[in-house]
């Protein structure tokens, strides 16, 4: 059973790569996707390295302040990501927080 979830988390990967690379060509300047860092956060997720998922996760949510501003729909939904990461790693005070901010 591992072993289908880690193929399956590795070809999720390789098509998040694919998607990157395809939108590097249109534009090189670019920075990498939040797409990868999603897939990233799921496979962290599935495999209960909760803190790992959130580390990139933060990273993403600052990129994404800067580009779209505090008050953006995508940084209520990384809030509330945050607080679904935190509640399932027993965090529940942490995960609370998160949730306000995400609805704030």
């Amino acid at each position: 059973m591992a072993a289908n979830s880690y193929q399956r988390a590795l070809i999720l990967l390789m098509v998040a790569g694919a998607l990157t690379s395809c939108s590097l060509l249109e534009d090189p300047q670019a920075p990498s996707t939040p797409k990868v860092e999603n897939v990233l956060i799921d496979i962290l997720e599935t495999e209960k390295k909760y803190k790992e998922a959130e580390k990139i996760l933060k990273e993403k949510l600052d990129f994404e302040r800067k580009k779209y501003g505090e008050k953006s729909l995508k940084i209520s939904e990384d809030y509330g990501k945050l607080g679904t990461l935190a509640a399932l790693d027993a965090r529940v005070k942490e995960a609370n927080e998160y949730y306000e901010k995400s609805i704030a």
